[in-house]
C-alpha cells in the first residue's frame, strides 16, 4: 500500500496511507496547498499535485438545515428576551385636563355672575373646588402620582409649595412621568420658550439700567 509523508504547517508527519489522508482532509487538518511526498519523489509537492483526486473532493460539511418541527435546544426560560409591556396609567392627559379646567371655571364664573341668589353663588364655590380636585386626581393618576398626596393641601406651610409644584406637574408632565422621568417634545419646547423669556427679561433689565 502506498504511503505518504505530509507537512501541514511546516511540520513533517507520516507516513500515512490514503484513507488516513482522506480523514485528515475531511477534518480540515490537511489542505490542498500543504506539502506532500511519496516514495520515489525527489522533492516535496503540494497535495493538490500529488493527489489531485483527494484535494478536489469537497469535504466541507453540508450546512445544517433548520427543522421547524425540532424541539428547541435552549431550555425554556433561558436566554429569552423580555419584551417590555407599556404600562397604561389611565386618568386624563394634559390637553383634556386644561380644556376641562377652563370649561369648569367658565361655567362656574358665568353661573355665579348670572345667579342673583347668594346661596347659589356660595354653592358654586365648593362645587367648583370639588370638580377641580377630581380633575386633578385623574391628572395625577395619568402622571403616575398617588392621589393621596392631595391631602398635603390641608397641611399649613407645605400646602403652598405643594400646590405650586402640583400646578406645574399637571400642566407640563407627560403620562407616566413620575416613573419614566422623561419629558416629551412639547414640554421641552415650552421650557425652552420660558427660558428664552427669562433670559430676554434679564437682558432688557440690564440694558435699561445701563442706559439710565
Amino acid at each position: 500500500m502506498q504511503s505518504y509523508h505530509i507537512a501541514p504547517n511546516g511540520q513533517q508527519e507520516g507516513p500515512y496511507d490514503l484513507s488516513h489522508l482522506e480523514a485528515m482532509m475531511k477534518a480540515g487538518r490537511l489542505q490542498g496547498s500543504d506539502l506532500c511526498s511519496q516514495e520515489g519523489m525527489a522533492n516535496w509537492q503540494p497535495v493538490s499535485e500529488v493527489l489531485p483526486s483527494l484535494s478536489t473532493q469537497n469535504h466541507a460539511s453540508p450546512p445544517a438545515i433548520l427543522n421547524p418541527y425540532e424541539a428547541p435546544k435552549t431550555p425554556w426560560g433561558n436566554h429569552v428576551p423580555e419584551i417590555p409591556v407599556p404600562r397604561v396609567y389611565g386618568g386624563i392627559g394634559r390637553l383634556v385636563f386644561i380644556g376641562a379646567s377652563i370649561l369648569v371655571n367658565i361655567f362656574a364664573a358665568t353661573a355665579a355672575t348670572l345667579a342673583k341668589n347668594e346661596d347659589f353663588q356660595m354653592l358654586m364655590l365648593p362645587l367648583g373646588l370639588i370638580i377641580g380636585l377630581v380633575l386633578i386626581a385623574y391628572r395625577m393618576k395619568n402622571i403616575g402620582i398617588s392621589c393621596w398626596y392631595l391631602l398635603l393641601l390641608v397641611v399649613p406651610v407645605i400646602n403652598g409649595l405643594f400646590a405650586l409644584s402640583l400646578l406645574i406637574y399637571t400642566l407640563l408632565a407627560p403620562e407616566g412621568y413620575a416613573q419614566t422621568r422623561k419629558l416629551d417634545k412639547p414640554v421641552k419646547i415650552i421650557l425652552w420658550i420660558l427660558l428664552g423669556f427669562v433670559v430676554l427679561s434679564i437682558l432688557l433689565s440690564l440694558i435699561s439700567r445701563f442706559f439710565t
